[in-house]
């Protein structure tokens, strides 16, 4: 049974990194269907013996997560908190798994072997990206325009990035301290090559820094296991690590200074951006609720609100894993990842010095074992994102967050082992019911949602090509199993105002706005702070001539957004066609002032243009 979890947890990552990280619910909920079934067939292992875990690191993430989960429940925005909810839930699942159930090497291997196998793939989609420069993307999926930068199956190039560089060192860590045949580990060497050459294309300067970080644990993790294993030599190993440190980094440097592209990114290194602004927003959000936080997915419409006007395009996320956490989880949630990472980090060190004392006495022979590499992996891997996740989001990608459950479940339950005979105590027989009752939760809660999202990603790629038709169809279907996405009404609106400027009767265009409308007020109804639900509402009320309630709802959207240009543009078009020229005059003049200050290396979605205007 444990090889069936093995292939089920391989199948729902790969599946999971494939439809772009899993950005969106209906393009994670398979993937956690596929660990919710794993856990769900574990009932058939309770009776089995399992290799103990590190009880204070189970402890720990159960209530870790417990609060996450807790205050994800509690969100004012429930659809918001939908993401963070249910990966939370995947996330225990693959962590719980992989503490229990895959501690033997075999196991592991095939899940990495299957990770480093999607890496040669991502790299060859993304040099075709980097080739050509035309924004293609597998499975019809369609991306921003980030030019020659690799994004590989990722929306953007910064996801990339974040799964190349974990990959990329685990490889290289087995490639140096694992037992495998020689022809195997020069294999791990080429294919950490391969994921470092991925991550310079992508461009992404916080995936530069978090590699070199990354790399420059796994010289001080060797220079340390040398230093206790054979002292004798550990000047010449030192001297050793950091040439090949020095030249790996600066050949890398001087490769990418062949590229226009890259050595553009890397001038860019250090230089301020507006991932500066979007800290400073987080800061503010922070201070709205200190202890608890406001809430899962909230960053999303407090970032607009504590806008800077540099930041021209719509904040999504902070750019930092962490201050995201402060803002919506609170000091409580930031205290329990301190914690969390704390006891998973030091019971890996632990490990790995336990190992360390069955090294040979003999100082010729070169130390190796798969338990020291495992966690050797780990630990370089962490180092990895410890370092992106400053800049950078790479937590908040449903696939990435399932990946790095796997690898803190290694570091819970880090010497791989069989089973001792016997009960496993009360304390993991605890758990091990844990894990099929959140399989079920994930069933019973999450799944019933895969229907509604599917509708709504339906719907918005038809009105993305104009299928106003299909669009309001699709809405419709959407609306018979999910009623609490605000998403589906918005789109709606948008499917009928489309239809209305096809309508030759004046009759027939007024009613297919009026739905419009009262499509946009039922949005607005269960999402309040969404600006763009208030621009299409306004832009609809003025075509029906309610020129004093889309004013309002103009005045509503600024109130939520003060600093955003295009919707002090889209006002003053609405003031100018009431004849109010001197307000529109004023509006337009302050949109010039906030556009004039906006920062060309911002990265995000910028709010639509008027629905009349698409």
């Amino acid at each position: 049974m444990k090889l069936v979890y093995t292939l089920l947890l391989i199948a729902a990552i790969v599946l999971m990194e494939c439809l772009v990280g899993g950005t969106w619910l209906v393009f994670s909920l398979p993937s956690y269907g596929l660990v919710a079934l794993a856990a769900a067939l574990t009932l058939f292992s309770i009776r089995q013996p399992v290799a103990k875990p590190n009880l204070v690191c189970l402890g720990t993430s159960a209530i870790f997560f417990g609060y996450i989960l807790a205050r994800a429940a509690r969100s004012p925005v429930p659809f918001l908190a939908w993401m963070d909810f249910y990966m939370v839930i995947a996330c225990l699942i693959v962590y719980l798994l992989t503490a229990l159930y895959l501690t033997r090497t075999r196991l592991r291997t095939l899940v990495i072997v299957a990770l480093l196998a999607l890496a040669i793939v991502e790299v060859l989609i993304g040099l075709r990206q980097f080739r050509l420069a035309d924004n293609w993307m597998p499975f019809g999926f369609v991306r921003a325009n980030y030019g020659g930068r690799a994004s590989g199956t990722f929306i953007s190039s910064i996801t990339l990035a974040g799964y190349l560089e974990v990959v990329g060192i685990f490889a290289l860590s087995l490639a140096v301290w694992s037992t495998w045949e020689l022809w195997a580990r020069i294999a791990l060497g080429y294919v950490a090559l391969c994921c470092y050459a991925g991550v310079a294309i992508t461009g992404s300067r916080g995936g530069y820094l978090s590699s070199a970080a990354s790399l420059f644990a796994l010289a001080v993790i060797t220079l340390w296991i040398r230093s206790r294993v054979n002292p004798g030599r550990f000047l010449r190993s030192a001297a050793i690590a950091t040439l090949l440190l020095a030249v790996t980094l600066g050949g890398a440097v001087f490769l990418m200074q062949k590229s226009e592209l890259l050595h553009r990114r890397l001038e860019l290194i250090g230089k301020p951006d507006t991932r500066w602004f979007n800290w400073l927003a987080a800061l503010d959000q922070f201070k709205v609720s200190p202890w608890a936080g406001t809430g899962a997915g909230t960053h999303l419409y407090f970032g607009r609100l504590f806008r800077r006007p540099p930041l021209q395009f719509d904040p999504e996320h902070a750019h930092c894993d962490y201050l995201e956490l402060l803002a919506e989880y609170g000091l409580i949630g930031a205290i329990g990842m301190t914690v969390f990472l704390f006891v998973h980090i030091q019971n890996s060190a632990a490990a790995v010095s336990a190992v360390i004392k069955t090294a040979p006495a003999d100082p010729d022979h070169p130390f190796r074992d798969n338990r020291l590499a495992f966690q050797i992996g780990a630990l370089t891997a962490i180092a990895a994102y410890l370092a992106h996740s400053v800049t950078d989001f790479n937590l908040h990608i449903p696939g990435h967050a399932m990946i790095f459950a796997f690898i803190f479940g290694l570091t819970a339950n880090p010497v791989a082992q069989a089973p001792k005979p016997g009960p496993p105590g009360e304390g993991v027989r605890l758990f091990q019911f844990v894990l099929p009752a959140l399989g079920v939760w994930m069933f019973a809660s999450g799944l019933p949602k895969f229907p509604g999202d599917y509708w709504i990603e339906k719907a918005r790629v038809a009105l993305h090509y104009r299928d106003f038709p299909r669009a309001v169809e699709s809405a419709n279907q959407a609306l018979r199993f999910e009623s609490r996405n605000p998403v589906i009404h918005y789109q709606l609106a948008g499917g009928y105002i489309g239809l209305s400027r096809a309508e030759q009767s004046p009759i027939a265009r007024q009613m297919l706005l009026q739905n419009a409308v009262a499509a946009c007020q039922r949005a607005l109804a269960l999402f309040p702070y969404d600006e763009r639900i208030y621009v299409r509402l306004a832009e609809t009320l003025d075509s029906l001539h309610r020129f004093r309630e889309g004013g309002e709802a103009y005045q509503k959207a600024i109130q939520l957004d003060p600093n955003l240009g295009a919707l002090h543009a889209f006002y003053a078009r609405h003031l100018a066609r009431v004849g109010r020229l001197d307000d529109a005059a004023r509006e337009l003049r302050k949109a010039g002032e906030l556009r004039a200050q906006k920062n060309p290396g911002v990265q995000g979605v910028p709010l639509d243009e008027p629905a009349d205007e698409k």
